[in-house]
């Protein structure tokens, strides 16, 4: 019995306590036995796997196999460390060994179809190779070139173009990189204007602090005559100036005539028939050297390419008579002498295709039409 003390506590006799005592001590055991058994059921839910009716540790033979480890091309290259084997290759390998070790790799993955692993192994393999590979080392022109052909090859036309920039402005004394800079400018049609303007305000610069390279000037006039510049004048100025220091060169005299002939029909030229005559003038020159730097092989070759260049000259200015008589004779020399032109040198479409335009525009739809017959449709 609880009676209630004068303090306001609880009170109970001993023989109540004691039942009290044994009472709680049997819940904590059923307790702790619940406890147990529950514990048990959700260690043997947690370890079996329903689906199977196994341990979730245990595997199938089935699954082992599966899960074995994957030695694949596509794994192992996932893994691979091409710092390391960049170093192990500097290290057991001359320079010329491993540029050559480069340029194979490049070639092999470029024909296993992995162009997106060409450029980040040879960025880290160049990044390595700067090390040791000096800046006056012959080598290091071919690993730039393999560098920025592989930034081409992955689609990098942009970043591959900055990179010869940056190469051209090093070493501007290099024709090889000015070259290689001019091809990229005139076969990246994907550059703004803002770029190419970029790239003339460079070569200007570049011009004058080495005046005397005509190289330079050269690509500076043909950096202006893409249209960056929007002046003629500007380029046949340039290409005047590399004429004067390298004046044996048939292809600076063609260069000329075609700026020349722009500006003869441009509306702010002065005298025409005088910017005309000029043209004509470096024509004549042209054929002259161009014959004169001929092998004798080549000169079936030669003669065809002077034809056509003459005949594209009186088209343009629009003398139709001279021009369709260029292009008869240049077809009767391909007839002549069909089995001595490489394809490459075969300039009879072109020449048919220009001749039946004119015939056309003179009315002789007949001409024209016998002349698409006999040379372009087969």
């Amino acid at each position: 019995m609880w009676e209630t003390g004068m303090t306001g506590g609880l009170k109970c006799t001993a023989a109540e306590r004691e039942n009290t005592e044994k009472g709680l001590d049997q819940q904590t055991v059923g307790e702790k036995g619940n406890c147990a058994q529950v514990e048990e059921t959700e260690h043997s839910r947690i370890m079996t796997n329903p689906t199977t009716g196994k341990l979730n540790g245990e595997k199938s033979v089935a699954e082992e196999g599966s899960n074995a480890p994957n030695t694949s091309l596509d794994s192992v290259d996932k893994n691979y460390n091409i710092n390391g084997v960049g170093v192990a290759m500097l290290r057991e390998t001359t320079e010329d060994l491993f540029v050559q070790l480069l340029e194979q790799v490049f070639q092999a993955l470029y024909d296993l179809g992995r162009i997106k692993d060409i450029e980040p192994i040879m960025s880290s393999l160049f990044s390595l190779a700067a090390v040791r590979i000096g800046p006056d080392s012959p080598f290091k022109l071919r690993m730039q070139v393999l560098l920025v052909v592989s930034l081409f090859a992955t689609g990098r036309f942009y970043d591959g173009y900055c990179k010869l920039r940056s190469m051209l402005i090093e070493t501007p004394e290099d024709h090889r990189i000015c070259c290689l800079f001019a091809l990229a400018e005139e076969h990246l049609g994907l550059l703004d204007n803002n770029e190419r303007f970029k790239s003339f305000r460079v070569l200007s610069r570049l011009v004058k602090k080495k005046p005397k390279l005509p190289i330079l000037t050269f690509i500076t006039g043909l950096c202006s005559a893409r249209g960056v510049t929007n002046s003629h004048n500007y380029t046949v100025g340039k290409y005047l100036r590399v004429y004067s220091m390298v004046p044996d060169s048939p292809l600076l005299c063609l260069c000329i005539v075609v700026q020349l002939m722009y500006v003869a029909q441009g509306r702010r030229v002065g005298n025409r028939n005088q910017v005309v005559m000029y043209a004509m003038s470096f024509l004549d020159e042209y054929r002259r050297k161009r014959k004169a730097l001929a092998f004798d092989k080549c000169q079936i070759v030669v003669e065809l390419e002077m034809q056509y260049n003459a005949a594209r000259a009186m088209h343009q200015l629009g003398v139709a008579h001279m021009a369709a008589e260029l292009y008869r004779s240049m077809l009767d020399i391909c007839d002549e002498n069909i089995d001595q032109i490489p394809p490459w040198a075969d300039l009879r479409r072109d020449a048919a295709h220009n001749l039946a335009f004119l015939y056309k525009q003179s009315g002789s739809s007949e001409l024209a039409r016998a002349v698409i017959c006999k040379y372009i449709v087969f």
